[in-house]
């Protein structure tokens, strides 16, 4: 399987968008987004949540052995060491700080204003092998609490000029681009580029996350891209592929935005990965001047279509962008006949609560 992926990894990467591979889905592009998933969960297991800690904030392994020490690195043939990780501030995120970043209440915390959110790693020799390149990976960490807290956030779109330019003049979601810009990661995924830049050997970015970190990942893959941090000294016409494969992402920007990653003409490619009635796709809602589908109306018209399924608990809960008139439907509860299954064709039966 690895000497597949080592002589498929550009097809695999999106050289081609991916055409014939995902329906049904390649079985070397299967392992190869898990390899890239089990990246993308390693900086949540090693990310210290305990606000007793004084360490509360920061990577509970150093870089030297991260990946022995989450388990990715016996019986693994995809290689790589970690050369830094990168923090954000959170001083400007007021209401929904807490939700996003954790904080030490330790008098001896080690940091009083920013989180690690994620880090940068590079291929090794061995692990270049099985690759088929040096591959320098960009990981993004998601929220540490369920994805319904981007219920408390607040989404307005606010111009990424700074990063993106002014063609198209696109915005994103204040939020994302607040993280974002706070990180300044910028400067490390440059360095770790410019590293390998000068050597012959095949070279390629790769950005993942998970939920938050989706969104961070696919606004820094565009800002990489359009900054041609993938361009090679003294080479202008050759470029090495970026590609970013993001899981359950929530939207990150406008028209404009996405005009921006279309135009790009510097091998960037990004996949998505939407996990079955996963509430923060929906999130943040879409600008006014996107087609909506149709809103709920009222009580007597069906709600199937606007209906999100909770997976955590028993029930069925209806997001507030639904339209639902949440007076009358105070909850709607579901019961499996026969197992849990959230796929299409399950049996369910609902039960409405009026809360009159």
């Amino acid at each position: 399987m690895a000497n597949n992926i080592a002589k498929r990894w550009r097809v695999l990467s999106g050289e081609d968008d991916w055409e014939g591979l995902l329906d049904p889905l390649d079985l070397d592009l299967r392992r190869y987004v898990i390899h890239y998933g089990e990246r993308a969960q390693s900086i949540a297991d090693a990310f210290i949540a305990e606000p007793k800690s004084a360490n509360c904030g920061l990577s509970r392994y150093p870089a030297e052995g991260f990946f022995s020490h989450v388990g990715l690195e016996k019986g693994n043939p995809y290689k790589y060491e970690v050369t830094t990780f990168f923090y954000a501030a959170y001083g400007d995120l007021n209401n929904v700080s807490d939700k996003v970043f954790k904080k030490s209440v330790s008098p001896e915390a080690v940091t009083k204003d920013s989180n690690c959110i994620g880090y940068v790693a590079v291929a090794t020799n061995d692990g270049k092998i099985a690759l088929g390149r040096r591959d320098i990976l960009v990981v993004w960490r998601g929220s540490m609490v369920s994805e319904d807290w981007t219920a408390d956030f607040k989404f307005d779109l606010v111009s990424a000029k700074e990063i993106l330019g002014t063609d198209n003049n696109p915005k994103v979601h204040k939020g994302w681009y607040t993280i974002y810009t706070a990180t300044n990661t910028s400067k490390f995924n440059r360095t770790s580029a410019r590293d390998q830049q000068n050597t012959e050997e095949e070279v390629s970015i790769t950005v993942i996350g998970y939920l938050m970190g989706a969104a961070l990942a696919a606004l820094n893959a565009v800002d990489m891209a359009y900054n041609k941090v993938n361009v090679f000294s003294g080479q202008p016409n050759k470029t090495f592929p970026i590609t970013a494969f993001v899981f359950a992402s929530p939207r990150v920007g406008d028209r404009g935005f996405g005009s921006v990653f279309s135009d790009l003409n510097s091998g960037a490619a990004e996949l998505h990965f939407h996990p079955h009635q996963r509430i923060t796709r929906r999130r943040p809602p879409m600008p006014s001047d996107f087609q909506r589908l149709r809103r709920c109306g009222t009580v007597t018209t069906p709600h199937g279509s606007q209906i999100s399924l909770h997976e955590a608990f028993s029930f069925i809960w209806l997001p507030p962008e639904s339209g639902c008139p949440f007076i009358i439907w105070s909850f709607i509860y579901m019961e499996l006949r026969e197992r849990r299954d959230f796929s299409e064709g399950s049996n369910w039966k609902l039960i409405a609560i009026s809360a009159s």
